[in-house]
């Protein structure tokens, strides 16, 4: 999992940095394929903002959290983008279960012009 940490409007922190990496870097966990993690952490005024963006062999994945801590806001937006990976990888699992199986479809063939 490669992830790139970015600090607008403030200065760079290494605790912040390796936080956010250990926070994000559970989201591995569950997708398969090599993932990119771009996340933005920004601070106006009173405001700490986390916006983070998964992308995984052609899905992106979103997510922005607002509060008045930094930390608070990285365990926010990483319990989000867990939620959407789960249902991501939910959808992806149900779908390929109603897919129908070729083995069947060239029975069915072969049962037909018999």
């Amino acid at each position: 999992m490669r992830i790139a940490v970015t600090f607008r409007n403030m200065e760079s922190s290494e605790a912040l940095k390796d936080y956010a990496h250990q926070k994000f870097s559970k989201v591995q966990k569950y997708l398969d394929e090599p993932i990119e993690a771009n996340i933005v952490l920004t601070r106006e005024k009173f405001r700490q903002r986390a916006d983070v963006t998964l992308v995984a062999n052609r899905t992106t994945i979103n997510g922005m959290e607002e509060t008045s801590d930094m930390y608070e806001a990285i365990d926010k937006c990483a319990d989000k983008l867990e939620r959407q990976v789960k249902k991501f990888r939910q959808k992806r699992v149900r779908n390929k279960k109603n897919s129908p199986d070729m083995g069947s479809f060239a029975q069915s063939l072969n049962s037909e012009e018999d």
